[in-house]
């Protein structure tokens, strides 16, 4: 895969491998997959890649450009569209990923899309339910820290895994 970073997006970094990873052991063929704050559109190319039918939201027009971008590099085709999360969304999917904004104080970004931590992870989770396909399944990643603590109790049915860069993923499915 060719990914290129356009200025004041946030580069595919181990969080975003960490989702990768997840991704890359489901039969995605066929399936319709949301990537929520796509970002470079990294997760949405790699999706596509292995047959994935791909919606891939972002609330920043510069993020939803270089997603768009990468996806020509890679001879793939996504929709893309710009969401605060599930706003602008209809529809549901076997597969739900997100990898929140939980930097908040990411050099050079001072915008509502890195305005994140545990309350748009609380966002998520609240809504997420809404859009999966009767068997779907949610991915999210963030850092192993207070915002963790604060969302654990969230959580119930769900499979947690943690890597050496304290990040946490959680999986969840109906």
């Amino acid at each position: 895969m060719r990914i290129v970073t356009l200025p004041g997006v946030y580069p595919p970094s181990e969080d975003t491998f960490f989702l990768a990873s997840f991704l890359e052991k489901q039969d995605l063929r066929g399936k319709r997959l949301l990537d929520l704050g796509t970002g470079t559109g990294y997760l949405a190319v790699l999706s596509s890649l292995r047959g994935a039918r791909v919606l891939a939201t972002d609330i920043q027009v510069k993020a939803i450009l270089n997603a768009r971008l990468n996806a020509r590099f890679n001879g793939v085709f996504f929709s893309t569209r710009l969401s605060d999360l599930f706003e602008n969304v209809d529809g549901t999917f076997d597969y739900v990923v997100f990898n929140p904004p939980y930097l908040s104080s990411w050099e050079e970004i001072n915008d509502k899309a890195w305005d994140g931590g545990w309350k748009i992870v609380k966002r998520f989770l609240g809504e997420v339910e809404d859009f999966l396909s009767p068997e779907g399944c949610y991915a999210f990643v963030m850092e192993e820290d207070e915002n963790w603590r604060r969302i654990e109790p969230f959580l119930s049915d769900v499979k947690v895994s943690k890597n050496a860069f304290h990040l946490v993923r959680v999986i969840g499915c109906r």
